[in-house]
């Protein structure tokens, strides 16, 4: 089961969206929400499958000391931008953003 492109397609595609956006009321995940989220989807899978999954990629679950987050309702699409600027950006090319944390 861990073996399964789809299933680790659809764990990642869940753990690169913040848990708000699937109706959970926390700023990170945690194994029992990411479970729940991917059930709804279609994927039930047991936390030693997960587990199996997110090493193999190379992740670890570790406790924020710092937690992130925006209020922002253009988070999404100014996020879409930065991404699409870059992976385009060529080998001799830097990308370089200010932000005024002022409010």
């Amino acid at each position: 089961m861990a073996e399964n492109e789809e299933l680790k397609a659809a764990v990642f595609r869940v753990l690169h969206q913040p848990p708000r956006d699937h109706a959970i009321n926390r700023t990170s995940w945690i194994m029992r929400d990411l479970r729940t989220v991917l059930s709804r989807q279609g994927f039930p899978v047991s936390h030693q499958v997960l587990r199996q999954i997110i090493r193999g990629a190379g992740w670890k679950w570790r406790k924020a000391r710092i937690v992130l987050t925006s209020t922002d309702p253009e988070y999404r699409k100014k996020l879409s931008m930065v991404q699409k600027i870059l992976a385009n950006l060529a080998s001799d090319e830097a990308f370089f953003q200010l932000m005024s944390l002022a409010r």
